[in-house]
């Protein structure tokens, strides 16, 4: 201790208290069976090039083997191996040892690096921390204090962020963010210590409960429960603050044990039982995909789709339903259309919206419509069936609306939702029955391997080709006919 302390430059007494609290907040756990490795020293030797030494924190390594390099995240290569000055094939966990590097000049690697196994470790500039202060600290721990953490073999400035009212002045732990100067690398439950930068004194120490979190508001309630659940002694609730954590990322077993503490062995277990117990949801995204997503996040996202529902019912009221892609479009954040497809048949099953193929809408909504809107939309739909296959155009159909024409847009659109017409081009609406029964008179026709003109599509219809035309592009759209040149026959799908 007094040789430490004269090369740290604290006092007996200070070093003391830095070691309680490092003691303190490091409780003995099981190895998580990933590979790390915190480097203090990084030289070069003749005919070997890069040698990087410390402690093995994690896992195990062997000759051959390839390591990320971090905060980098370069991939390196195990060229050899020694300890205590003697080559060996594998280092363990508690193992000290110097480990000859591939892939990596020694000038490029600096004390606090770290290596580990491929895809568990993340840079991160923001951590989530429990904190406690130092016995007799001069100053509380600060809401945007400038501080000094320990890390590891890092050594880093930060920016803490309090995530509680009271400061130090309350019962327990503190929860905080730290805003770091440069990216460094952690795992859950790794330990720390808080110092002044001037002059240089321990004022607390703690843990990491976030490796890689994103920022969160001070008095948020829900995001500050999260990383409360990131301290519990229970597995299944450290591992869904872990997954609530990562929203809509994808996320591996090394990713969980990282963020969870969890060892490698124990993830794919608890998974399972999280997913046994609701609280992992496998949500399909179409007939061969699908994402696994915490409870809580889904509840989140389907709450935001019932507002979303419920922001374009109330600046379309004359809809009795949302186009799906008008949905879509109101979650640009989201930027998943078979995730808002997701959320929205899941929504259909619990009976909170109703939906089909194109639209959607909150269960029990009705369309707002004055008197004088009813009625017109009663004159729109009989005008159109009364048009047979020779329907009033939009210009038409405007004239008719006369001083509501505004509203003429929405009237369509409901008469459309309510399956009484059908649009077949650009302002050209036929009634549904006409449409079917026009269906069957051109499949009755061009049965057998038959092939129609324009002009003979027009003597079926009884129609002008005014109509024949966008009838023939229409029906062409749907698949009922393909066109050949100047003909039409059945389509595939038809037969």
């Amino acid at each position: 201790i007094v040789r430490t302390s004269a090369a740290k430059g604290l006092g007996i007494d200070a070093l003391r208290e830095t070691l309680r609290l490092l003691a303190e907040n490091s409780p003995p756990r099981d190895d998580p069976g990933v590979f790390r490795l915190a480097i203090d020293r990084s030289f070069t030797a003749a005919g070997h090039g890069t040698i990087v030494t410390g402690t093995v924190a994690s896992g195990s390594i062997a000759v051959g083997d390839e390591l990320e390099w971090w905060p980098e995240g370069r991939v390196v290569r195990v060229r050899g191996l020694q300890r205590h000055d003697r080559p060996v094939d594998r280092l363990s966990r508690g193992s000290r040892g110097a480990i000859n590097l591939a892939g990596v000049h020694h000038a490029e690697v600096k004390r606090g690096n770290e290596l580990a196994a491929p895809g568990y470790l993340k840079a991160t500039r923001i951590l989530n921390v429990e904190l406690r202060p130092a016995t007799g600290a001069a100053r509380e721990l600060r809401h945007r204090g400038r501080y000094r953490i320990h890390l590891g073999t890092k050594e880093v400035s930060a920016t803490l962020g309090l995530l509680e009212r009271g400061g130090t002045s309350q019962v327990g732990p503190i929860l905080g963010q730290l805003f770091l100067s440069e990216p460094v690398v952690a795992v859950s439950g790794e330990p720390l210590i808080v110092r002044e930068e001037s002059p240089p004194a321990t004022v607390g120490g703690g843990r990491v409960l976030g490796p890689s979190p994103r920022r969160v508001r001070r008095r948020d309630r829900s995001a500050i429960e999260r990383i409360e659940r990131a301290s519990s002694v229970d597995p299944a609730a450290r591992l869904g603050a872990a997954l609530a954590g990562f929203g809509l990322q994808s996320w591996t077993e090394r990713d969980l044990c990282r963020e969870s503490g969890l060892a490698i062995g124990e993830v794919a277990r608890w998974v399972r039982h999280l997913s046994e117990t609701g609280h992992l949801v496998e949500l399909p995204l179409g007939p061969r995909r699908s994402l696994r997503l915490f409870a809580e996040t889904v509840a989140e996202l389907e709450d935001r789709v019932l507002r979303a529902l419920g922001r374009l019912h109330a600046a379309k009221p004359r809809l009795s339903a949302i186009r799906r892609e008008h949905l879509a479009a109101e979650l640009p954040d989201l930027d998943n259309d078979a995730l808002v497809s997701g959320l929205v048949e899941r929504l259909k099953t619990t009976g909170k919206i109703v939906a089909d193929s194109r639209t959607v809408a909150l269960k029990g909504y009705e369309p707002k419509l004055s008197q004088a809107e009813r009625r017109l939309k009663t004159e729109l739909a009989e005008a159109i069936r009364a048009g047979g296959v020779s329907p009033p155009d939009l210009a038409e159909l405007t004239a008719l609306a006369g001083q509501r024409a505004n509203v003429l847009p929405d009237l369509l659109g409901l008469l459309v939702d309510e399956e009484k017409i059908v649009e077949v081009g650009k302002g050209l609406y036929l009634e549904v029955v006409v449409e079917a029964e026009m269906r069957l008179r051109v499949i009755s026709r061009l049965e057998e391997g038959a092939r129609i003109t324009m002009s003979e599509l027009r003597d079926v219809l009884g129609t002008t080709r005014k109509f024949a035309v966008p009838i023939g592009e229409y029906l062409d759209k749907i698949g009922l006919t393909v066109r050949e040149g100047d003909v039409r026959k059945l389509g595939p799908t038809t037969h």
